[in-house]
């Protein structure tokens, strides 16, 4: 193919080994949304001078930080929960006492 017919600058040899090389370092996810919704997500990405791509992964990532953190709070709430069943565990045992001593037996 003469190179004035060529639309593309890259040689076809470096579109497979970028597709190659894509392959392997990402996955793909195709969502579909509703008509005119593209547009809105566009007009949220370019407010915030982002690719529609790095958009949608940064929202992704947000709320799946949200999530971990709600997790973790709730690992952590349950951890205190045990803690504070331990405790009550402990409190509620019988104290096993020989001999009942007086203050005037201490000294």
């Amino acid at each position: 193919m003469p190179m004035e017919e060529r639309k593309n600058k890259n040689s076809d040899a470096r579109i497979r080994a970028n597709n190659k090389y894509n392959d392997k370092a990402y996955d793909r996810i195709n969502i579909a949304v509703p008509k005119g919704y593209k547009a809105t997500i566009k007009t949220a990405a370019d407010s915030v001078n982002e690719s529609i791509n790095e958009f949608v992964k940064t929202s992704i990532k947000e709320r799946i930080d949200r999530i971990n953190k709600k997790n973790d709070d709730k690992s952590f709430h349950q951890y205190l929960q045990k803690l504070k069943e331990d405790k009550q565990k402990e409190d509620s045992k019988p104290l096993y006492i020989e001999k009942d001593i007086g203050f005037d037996d201490l000294f």
